[in-house]
């Protein structure tokens, strides 16, 4: 029967013990000493290992850190939101989601050897980093999926499936500038924590620098047509916010003023927008 496990396992649901991933406390590369003050001891992370400019990170600097990074996760199992506002809602999980997608990456350096990207790409981990492998936040087992699309999206497929309390109830769409899959066309990461008294200034400021770089939003010169990140292709619907189009919202945050006409006019037509390929390349830190 053990053999017949270890076979099913080896064969199907990309690992029996990836799948339903709770981090304990021992036999595990999670560690056992939780973080007595996980936001300060995250933000000092941030700023050491994450660069201001361009929120590519020092993996192997963090690799080393690996202890501090295990503590932080272990914190989030014992925090409890009911009562919040939607802003301190918003930020937790935006940050918890950054934290769940960091260890992942530092986990396969670990367990894959620390040059483990330079031959694969984040989406190579896909269903294991983003679907299969659960964490323990705030009394919720939970995916990267699940945070992202179920408790700040709140998406039809995830309604009612977690307590009032833990949703985020206005979806802002500058959320796809904030939470990052690791990889080079993801939205850079902030090298400071999201904090619930700023969150609505710093998404607006996310959103901003992300639509006024040329890797994300650029006018194409033989079409005509704005070129844009394909996580705003995916999300397109999101864009359709405040009255109004996809288009308008989205050129509100360009400077380029022929790039923010051309997305005006488009209006909530995506077919007079091309999208660049998305590159799954992890967002390294080459100091």
């Amino acid at each position: 029967m053990r053999c017949l496990f270890l076979l099913l396992c080896s064969v199907g649901l990309m690992g029996c013990f990836d799948n339903f991933y709770v981090p304990p406390v021992s036999k595990t590369n999670l560690g056992n000493k939780t973080s007595s003050n996980w936001e300060k001891e995250y933000d000092d992370l941030l700023q050491k290992y994450v660069n201001p400019a361009n929120g590519l990170v020092d993996y192997k600097g963090l690799y080393k850190d690996k202890s501090k990074l295990d503590g932080i996760l272990l914190a989030l199992k014992g925090v409890n939101p009911k009562g919040w506002d939607d802003n301190q809602r918003l930020a937790f999980w935006i940050n918890a989601y950054n934290i769940g997608m960091l260890w992942n990456i530092i986990e396969k350096m670990q367990t894959d050897g620390a040059d483990v990207f330079a031959t694969k790409k984040v989406s190579d981990f896909g269903d294991l980093f983003f679907r299969n492998r659960k964490f323990d936040i705030a009394g919720l087992n939970l995916s990267l999926d699940m945070i992202e699309n179920g408790i700040i999206r709140h998406a039809d497929a995830w309604k009612d499936k977690f307590p009032k309390d833990y949703y985020v109830e206005r979806l802002r769409p500058e959320i796809h500038a904030a939470v990052s899959c690791a990889a080079m066309s993801c939205p850079p990461i902030k090298n400071t924590i999201w904090r619930s008294s700023t969150v609505d200034q710093e998404l607006k400021d996310a959103l901003t620098k992300v639509l006024n770089d040329t890797r994300f939003a650029i006018l194409d010169a033989s079409s005509g047509k704005p070129k844009m990140g394909q996580v705003f292709e995916w999300y397109y619907d999101d864009f359709k916010y405040n009255g109004k189009t996809a288009g308008a919202y989205l050129g509100s945050f360009v400077k380029d003023p022929k790039l923010k006409e051309a997305l005006k006019k488009s209006g909530n037509d995506k077919a007079k927008l091309s999208f660049i390929p998305y590159d799954w390349t992890l967002n390294l830190w080459r100091k």
